[in-house]
């Protein structure tokens, strides 16, 4: 399921060796004009599983503002709403089954920004309605056909600590992206089947435990400006590091040059960085080397102007869909010869997806 400021998908890092590399989403800030500033929160589904239905209620959805901000930080609660601008005063059902994909994503919850709201956020809060519980459809393995079995839902809240930050001219969208084939878990009694070859399940239960991708998507309100959030990232599954080390890259979505600033928190005192644009698959062979600097404080600021042709390249695995943007160590990238000569990710920033850049200077 996605919660949505922006309908896309999780990045995925390129591992090094890899026959293939592990693409990153493929949307993108868009370019249109600036609109009216709102927080947007939709839902989507990866299909998965043989399960039919999936109903669950929707209670609350909470935003906290960091401290420090313009202002003082705290919860704000959003408002529980539909694709029609239905709002809902108590919970809203909706069948995660009946989504495939960020294509399919449907708007759960929204807010005006207000004078006082902009600036940073930290935490995102979905309630669930854990009295009503979840309600499954499924066929088991011999085809028999089981409906609104009430499935046990064992926490009803969904909590994710990601900076963030909200404009007063742009709009931030909040994908939640519900992975039905891991939420959804069949349990019971294992015994024998008459041929004695595999294990079948007596007294079956029903247990969701949402396993949920999370992805956060802001325009600050000029048409030529895209922002990408870089993140720490755990090489097995290249889930975000809870708290890890974060970056924000703001750049022109096009130009005759490729105009950027970086900035980075939560990384290693004392080393220096390299933001580099990569291209899959290893060793990145004409990766370009934006920019450099080092941690102070535990934060980098890197800004400047590169002539780098459209991005993409056409060379790269990720064309035409987009381009992998990190923050590697200095030491493990070759600059001159455009390719990376080392590999350690637990020091690294990662693309939360992938961007495009034309070059209208080509």
């Amino acid at each position: 399921m996605v919660l949505a400021v922006a309908a896309m998908l999780l990045a995925g890092c390129a591992i090094p060796g890899a026959s293939s590399s592990i693409p990153g989403p493929t949307a993108q800030p868009p370019s249109s004009g600036p609109s009216t500033g709102t927080i947007k929160v939709l839902v989507t589904d990866a299909p998965g599983y043989s399960v039919t239905s999936v109903k669950v209620w929707f209670s609350e959805v909470w935003l906290h503002k960091a401290d420090g901000q313009g202002g003082a930080g705290g919860w704000i609660p959003l408002t529980i709403i539909d694709d029609t601008d239905v709002t809902f005063d108590t919970d809203r059902m909706i069948d995660l089954a009946e989504l495939d994909g960020a294509d399919d994503a449907v708007l759960l919850a929204e807010t005006q920004i207000e004078e006082g709201m902009e600036g940073w956020y930290n935490q995102i809060r979905v309630i669930m309605n854990e009295d009503l519980g979840v309600k499954v459809d499924y066929t088991d393995p011999d085809e028999n056909t089981y409906t609104d079995v009430a499935a046990k839902l064992p926490s009803g809240k969904l909590r994710f600590v990601r900076p963030f930050e909200v404009v007063a001219d742009g709009d931030t969208e909040i994908l939640l992206d519900f992975d039905l084939e891991k939420s959804v878990v069949f349990t019971g009694v294992t015994v024998d089947n008459e041929d004695n070859e595999n294990t079948e399940l007596t007294d079956v239960k029903v247990i969701v435990k949402p396993v949920v991708k999370l992805q956060i998507t802001s325009l600050n309100g000029q048409a030529n400006v895209g922002e990408l959030y870089l993140y720490e990232k755990e090489e097995d599954g290249w889930s975000i590091v809870e708290g890890g080390a974060w970056g924000l890259l703001e750049y022109n979505l096009s130009g005759e040059t490729f105009d950027f600033e970086f900035k980075g928190h939560g990384l290693e005192q004392g080393y220096e960085y390299t933001l580099i644009y990569y291209p899959d698959p290893w060793p990145g062979d004409g990766l370009i080397c934006l920019g450099s600097g080092t941690a102070d404080g535990g934060k980098v600021h890197i800004e400047g102007l590169k002539d780098t042709g459209d991005l993409p390249a056409v060379n790269d695995d990720n064309y035409p869909e987009g381009a992998k943007i990190w923050l590697v160590l200095t030491g493990d990238v070759d600059c001159e010869g455009n390719e990376m000569t080392g590999w350690n990710p637990e020091e690294y920033l990662f693309e939360n997806n992938l961007i495009t850049f034309d070059d209208t200077d080509v």
